[in-house]
Order: C-alpha cells, then structure tokens, then sequence
C-alpha cells in the first residue's frame, strides 16, 4: 500500500479549483450555443474535451497543466487522480450545472482499467453484437469508469488482442465470442496485467499506423524504447516518416513557399476534395499555375496530396492508439500541449462540425508536444524518474514552473502551495481577462449562521470584491474594519481565495465580478474574520453565502439596488 499522502487537504483542494475552472468554461461555451442538436453533440464528446483540456497548458509555453498539477501534488503517495466526468444528461439545459467528477486509484495495486476488463467481460459472456458495441448502440454497460466515446473501443480491441475475445465476421456484423477462461488471466496482478495491455496497446498502435503508412512491423520495439525514454512528438513524428523513406520535414520546408497549394492539401483529409480541385497548382514550381507551366504531373501531385493527408491522420491516429490509451485511459504516461485549449470558444465550432461528420477523431485528437512518465509509468516499465524526461535535444526549452519538479518537502512546501495559487489566479485572469459587456448580477446574500437574514441585491458586474465587502457590512450592520476574504464555489478553500493585500491576480480592490464570470447558479463565500491580538488566532464571526440568480443586459445606472429583504433583517436595520 502506498504511504498516506500528508498535503491530502492541498490535493484536495487543487481538484477543486481544476473542476472549478473547467466547469465555467464548460457552462459558458454552452450557453453561446445557439443550436440545440449541436449542444446535445458535445455533451456526448464532454469526456473527450475535458481530457483536452486537463492535458493542456493553462497558460501558454509551459508545463502548467491541471495534470500536471495533480501528478506534482500526487507524488509518491499513489493517491486518486481525475478520470474522464461523467456527461450532463441529453436534455439537461440548466445553466450553471456542470458535469460530475470522480476520483480513481492509479497505481500498480489498484487499476479502474483492470476491474473495467473484468466488468466487460462478465457482461458481454458468452456472445454479442461486435458491431452494435462499437456504434454506441448497447446501453447496458453502465458500470464502467469512463464515459469517454473511445474508452469503450479500446477495452474492445485490447480484450481481442489479448485473446479474451475472439471476433467472427457474419454477412452484416461482427460476433463477440468471449474466451471460456477468461477469469484465469485475471488470476494475475494488476501491474502484470497492465504491461500486457501496453503490449497490446503498442501492437494496436503500429497496426493502425501502417493503414496510414508502411510502417515496419520492427516499430513496435520503438514505440516500447519511447515509453521507457519519451521524446517529443515532433521526433517521433519524424522517425515513423523516416522508417517510411519519406523526409517529412522537407516537405513540409518545400510546402512552406506555397501556403495556398498546402491549405489545399490538407482540405483533401478535412472535407475529402478531390484532386482535380488542384488542377491550377504546380508542385515543382511553388506559385506558378499550370496555365504558365505545361505537363503538371497528376501522379506527383497524387502522391504528394497522399502524403499531406497521411500525415494529418498520422497524428490524429497518435494520439488517439498511443498517447490517449497510455496516458488517459491508463495513466503511465502524462502528454502535455504546450497551446491552451479554450473550451468556451471551441464547443460551437465542435458541435457544428459533430453534425456533419460520421468520424469525430479529428475534432477531439491531436498529437500533444511531449510527454513523460507518470509514477504508475515508471513503476510499470521499469524505469527510474531520471529517464522520463523528453531527451533535451529533442524538447523545446519551456518556462519552468512549481509542476516542473516532485513534490517539495518541509518549508518548501508552503512555498509551492504559495506559488500554485499565484499561477492559478494569473492564469483565471489570462482566460477571462476579454472585453465583457456591462451586466447586472442579481445575488442572493444569505447569513450563514442566521438564514433568517437575507437579502435580494443587483450588483454591476464592475464592482470590485473591495467594494462587494463594503456593501455587505453596510446591509448586514458589521464592522468594516476586519479582515475578510471571498471564496468562489462557495466553500473556504485556499486556491479560491480572495482576500485585501492577496497574491497578483488575486487582490480585492483589484478584482471585479465580472473577472470571476459568474453565471446563474455559481456561488461565493464572503468571510468576515476578527484577529485575537494576543494570541493572534483568526477566527470566522460571520459568513455570507451569495448565488447568482440572473444575469441581465444593464439598463440604466442606479445600482447596486436592493430588490427584496427578510423581514428579519428590515426589523435588524430599523431597530
């Protein structure tokens, strides 16, 4: 059993505050949704963004992503980390809700993966509809860990791989046929079954690459040497083409003199267009159409269209038979995209292009940057921490950050925590720092201790969290003077935190509402505190819980304004 994890409570509280984040752009994206069918699209693909979203950076060039944070906090303690939510309901169109998170043990002990082999195959014995499984048309495996469109897919072709299923193609389906003695290759530990469903995920991996290209079936060996020493993407990108006899790089360089011929190109694996659509190019003279320069030769421009689209869905394919099993599915490796992905900009554009397309892997898969070695990873290949990271010719040179390193021991920890919360804050402003609108928030502030005493206030959204504070020692009769802090989700939590004199980003008198983009349903927690100046204790003597109401267009100027009290608390204020 792995050691108790002694910052459980900072753990604890960075899941929050990744939840937090991922949620408001989540419900933000939907509401600018003006199609309903596409809504209902992306809540199925929801899973899917959100492993995009927790594998990318939160701010741009570095290594800060939110699984980035969660392994540095993690460290050696095997403790739960995030796996894919699960989906709103189809007909769930409540702003303010969000998906439901779940934490899973990673570990070489305890795998959600192998008790998923386990739950697959007790329910699909002795036979099923292969076909209908892979078109998302059986509903009755509900006790898996993951809602991901690909997670099933992947449980399917593992199990086959590994000889527990055995598929026999009919005239219109394939037929599942379960091994008899599945049960005895779970008779095995769970780290022994994971090295061989590595094995049969690299297997799958070259099997799915050489559809695209001829990838030698010597490749595997490379694929088991990049899990044990990582390189960047860019390189192994480069060694498939290169086992292939292509340099893909000087194509690219070639390409480069002619950007109109290479959107061109990459339109064939984007919408399928046909190739007499580039009828006016000539690829051995960049720029110059064919009505200048006779016997342009369609076999070259065939084969070099083939190519461009190869390497679009080589990438697609990477990601979706390596890094994604490897490292969502399983957990052993950790990919990172150096670009953030901005949920609430990307949902309308995914959900327009989900209605049109039968194969929704370009929409959700992309190779990453680099990658490395989670703790589950080096413990399943044998390595040691100094061999996971990217070779250094390889990797480009990043900003380093708190999640660059292990996680710091005694005073160094305080330090870390310290920083995280800066980063975070700095980059919640990053994200939500473009030009609003002026809104008004209809608020509901709630006495913790005295729910008789509430108020009903509209607040402009450019109020500032100083100027909310003064407002509510106004209306609740409290004393301005002491020290307070806001905390969004409604709970006190450190990495939420806004308090007078807080880290960059994270200030009172500098923070609006309007930077926090609070939607119908979100909450705060104003705390008020009082500071014993002998034995210098904080303690809480009064609490406001305030949820958004509405948020409206403003008209006029005569706010803030109260729209409705207790009558508890008009007998307070008149008496």
């Amino acid at each position: 059993m792995p050691p108790k994890n002694p910052h459980a409570d900072e753990y604890n509280n960075l899941i929050n505050i990744i939840t937090q984040l991922f949620i408001r752009r989540w419900n933000n994206g939907l509401k600018k949704m003006r199609s309903p069918k596409s809504r209902m699209l992306v809540r199925r693909y929801m899973p899917a963004i959100f492993r995009r979203w927790y594998f990318s950076a939160l701010i741009e060039d570095s290594h800060l992503t939110p699984a980035n944070l969660v392994e540095a906090l993690n460290g050696e303690y095997g403790f739960p980390a995030l796996r894919t939510p699960r989906p709103l309901g189809q007909k769930n169109d409540k702003p303010g809700q969000g998906p439901s998170f779940e934490l899973a043990d990673f570990n070489g002990d305890t795998h959600p993966f192998v008790d998923d082999m386990r739950y697959f195959l007790d329910s699909l014995n002795p036979a099923f509809d292969a076909t209908a499984l892979r078109e998302g048309r059986i509903r009755t495996l509900t006790g898996l860990s993951q809602d991901d469109p690909g997670y099933l897919e992947f449980l399917l072709e593992a199990c086959v791989r590994l000889k527990l299923i055995k598929l026999t193609p009919s005239i219109k389906n394939d037929i599942g046929l379960v091994n008899g003695s599945y049960k005895r290759f779970f008779d095995n530990s769970p780290t022994v079954i994971l090295r061989r469903v590595i094995d049969a995920a690299t297997d799958l991996t070259v099997q799915r690459l050489s559809e695209i290209l001829p990838i030698k079936k010597t490749f595997k060996s490379k694929l088991i040497s990049y899990l044990k020493r990582p390189k960047s993407i860019d390189k192994i990108f480069d060694d498939i083409f290169y086992d292939s006899g292509i340099d893909i790089l000087k194509l690219f360089e070639d390409f480069s003199q002619n950007s109109s011929l290479m959107a061109d190109l990459m339109s064939i694996a984007l919408d399928g267009a046909d190739i007499k659509d580039f009828e006016d190019h000539d690829l051995n003279n960049p720029g110059i159409d064919s009505a200048s320069a006779q016997g342009n030769d369609d076999t070259e421009l065939n084969m070099q269209a083939e190519i461009m689209t190869g390497a679009f869905f080589l990438g697609v394919e990477l990601d979706k038979c390596f890094l994604t099993p490897l490292g969502y599915y399983l957990r052993v490796i950790q990919p990172m995209y150096i670009i953030p992905f901005d949920v609430e900009e990307e949902l309308e554009s995914i959900g327009d292009m989900l209605k049109g397309m039968d194969e929704p892997a370009p929409l959700i898969h992309a190779p990453c940057s680099e990658y490395t070695l989670t703790g589950l990873g080096n413990l399943i290949m044998n390595t040691t921490a100094a061999s996971t990271a990217p070779n250094a010719q390889d990797a480009p040179v990043r900003p380093q950050s708190p999640a660059d390193y292990g996680l710091p021991e005694g005073p160094a920890l305080k330090k870390f925590i310290q920083s995280l919360e800066s980063i975070i804050g700095e980059a919640s402003q990053a994200m939500y720092s473009e030009e609003r609108p002026s809104n008004i928030l209809a608020l509901k502030l709630l006495d913790e201790k005295e729910p008789r005493l509430w108020i009903n206030a509209e607040i402009p959204q450019e109020y500032t969290l100083s100027s909310l504070h003064l407002f509510i020692t106004r209306i609740f009769n409290k004393p301005e003077g002491n020290d307070y802090s806001f905390f969004t989700g409604g709970k006190e939590n450190p990495f939420s935190e806004y308090k007078p004199g807080g880290g960059p980003g994270r200030q009172t008198d500098r923070v609006t509402l309007a930077d926090l983009i609070l939607g119908q349903g979100d909450e705060l927690l104003y705390c008020s505190y009082t500071v014993d100046n002998i034995r210098r204790i904080r303690r809480k003597c009064f609490g406001v819980n305030i949820r958004v109401i509405n948020v409206t267009e403003r008209i006029g100027d005569s706010y803030p304004r109260i729209s409705r009290r207790s009558r508890a608390l008009t007998e307070i204020i008149r008496g």
